[in-house]
This record gives C-alpha cells, structure tokens and sequence, in this order.
C-alpha cells in the first residue's frame, strides 16, 4: 500500500519543475495511510498553492491582475 500511494504522489508531482526528494516522497506515503487518490490529489495541490501563496501573498487581498514568474514558485 505504501508503494501505491508512493507512486501516485510521483504521478502528481512528475510536471513540477523541483520534484521533492524520494525521502520527502517517501515519508508522505507513509504518513498517509487511509488516504485515496484524490486526497494524495489534494495534498499536492495544497502543498503548490501553498507556495503560491508564500512567493505572491498580494494575489489573495486584490482585484489586479498579477503577472507571475513560475520559476520564483517553490513548493517545499
């Protein structure tokens, strides 16, 4: 089961630009018993959104529209 959801963390994060590291891969898998797809989906999509929001807090108390450089974005 580990190794299952080992590698449906790698399919979400396979399009990054800095892919996490095996151990942070790893550990997640591990620490994740009971979740589905989709919540492995979703911790993905925290963990970038998360960063977007550290790299460009502006974007969330405005109306403008903002221009991003995606290679300032990094999830960690």
């Amino acid at each position: 089961m580990v190794q299952g959801r080992r590698q449906i963390l790698n399919v979400h994060v396979s399009k990054w630009k800095d892919i996490p590291a095996d151990t942070l891969l790893d550990e997640l898998a591990d620490r994740s018993i009971g979740f589905s797809g989709a919540d492995l989906k979703l911790l993905c999509w925290n963990a970038s959104m998360n960063s977007l929001r550290r790299t460009y807090p502006q974007i969330y108390g405005s109306n403008l529209k903002y221009v991003l450089e995606y290679d300032a974005i990094k999830v960690c």
